[in-house]
């Protein structure tokens, strides 16, 4: 069986804005929200949440930075970028993307 590309998307329980130019992850909710679902990320979680909203596969996220920071050790940048994923995926925050070809 190939070796599928695995992409992630923004929950549509959640929305990503800018709070005094600091970039939060909320749940859409019409009454009062648990602070605690409340999450802000850093600009790198930002971009990576940027490039999944543009439609790249998780890998070509991991690619992307290597690209822009050359002299950063590639495996090292995968397995950082796979481990924010994961943890929005754990948080219920991202959600697999079903139709990656």
């Amino acid at each position: 069986m190939p070796n599928t590309p695995k992409a992630h998307r923004l929950n549509a329980k959640y929305v990503m804005t800018k709070v005094g130019g600091e970039a939060v992850v909320a749940p859409i909710c019409d009454s009062t929200v648990d602070m605690g679902q409340i999450m802000s990320v850093n600009a790198t979680g930002a971009k990576i949440l940027d490039c999944l909203k543009e439609g790249m596969t998780d890998s070509q996220v991991a690619e992307s930075f290597i690209r822009q920071y050359p002299n950063a050790k590639p495996e090292i940048v995968r397995e950082s970028v796979g481990r924010f994923i994961d943890e929005m995926v754990d948080k219920g925050i991202l959600e697999p993307e079903d139709d990656v070809l």
